[in-house]
């Protein structure tokens, strides 16, 4: 009734999902790793995905946060003292309870565009015509539906030639896709793109017959470096991890990573919340 989920931060965002629709709600979040992501990382990463232009960032649906401190004991914190938690060091709390606002279902239409640039301008009229109502707003490029219909046997919801990525004006965010398949060239099998464009996120995916250390040095750091001249996040929604951390710096200046280590220190002296995540080794 009061349209508040109280939850772990184990619970699967799927299974939290399916429990909601039975309910007449909706989770605010949804992604593609839905089936195995926990609400937990979700909101420690701020996970954005499908939703996010309706219901706002998944952090500010947070009502309270139940952690784990590094003393016996837990605490309820309410939202000022959780954004602190989560936003500054998102890698040293463990919530155990989760709040977040419900929102009702709804519908999404597909639409196939000329060039990106047409994508962006489709994208613009909708905010402008549909306001709060635009829930979300993703994009698939040719060589991505093609691979989808080759591979997974699904019929394109679209039709149309040329596809998002043929012809038109370059925009920043989709030039990464074309300068990687350049840069490449037939090292790779396919490079596509694809993504949460309603919230800036691209999802740059490249594949080849086998694992090659050569093209894994072509790749790294050659997007971090062309992220960080387009002043971007190397992470997105996905958060630093294990594996990107030591590439913190293409993404924040040292005084703020240097800042986000003394909270650590402060909050976590014995380094036993979340560790080795985010924060570059040593650290």
């Amino acid at each position: 009734v009061s349209g508040i989920l109280v939850c772990q931060a184990g619970c699967i965002l799927e299974k939290l999902n399916e429990y909601l629709e039975e309910q007449g709600f909706v989770m605010p979040l949804d992604l593609g790793a839905k089936g195995s992501c926990h609400i937990g990382g979700n909101v420690a990463t701020n996970a954005g995905g499908l939703r996010l232009l309706r219901y706002g960032s998944l952090r500010g649906t947070v009502l309270g946060l139940e952690v784990v401190r590094r003393v016996p004991g837990s605490s309820l914190l309410h939202s000022n003292l959780c954004f602190l938690l989560f936003s500054a060091v998102p890698a040293l709390s463990y919530p155990l309870c989760r709040q977040v606002p419900l929102q009702a279902e709804e519908k999404l239409p597909n639409k196939w565009c000329q060039s990106f640039a047409k994508v962006l301008e489709t994208f613009t009229t909708c905010r402008a015509m549909l306001g709060e109502i635009l829930s979300a707003y993703e994009f698939m490029d040719e060589k991505c539906m093609e691979l989808v219909e080759r591979h997974l046997k699904l019929s394109s919801p679209v039709t149309g030639t040329g596809g998002v990525c043929a012809g038109g004006k370059r925009i920043c965010l989709y030039d990464l896709v074309m300068d990687t398949r350049a840069r490449l060239g037939r090292t790779a099998k396919n490079v596509v793109g694809y993504g949460h464009l309603g919230d800036g996120n691209l999802h740059l995916n490249i594949t080849a017959e086998s694992y090659s250390h050569s093209l894994l040095e072509a790749i790294e750091p050659f997007v971090y470096e062309w992220t960080a001249r387009c002043a971007g996040s190397i992470s997105a929604e996905h958060g630093l991890g294990f594996k990107k951390k030591q590439f913190i710096g293409y993404s924040k200046a040292k005084g703020a990573v240097l800042l986000m280590q003394r909270f650590k220190a402060m909050l976590d002296p014995k380094g036993i919340l979340s560790p080795y995540k985010m924060l570059p080794s040593g650290s």
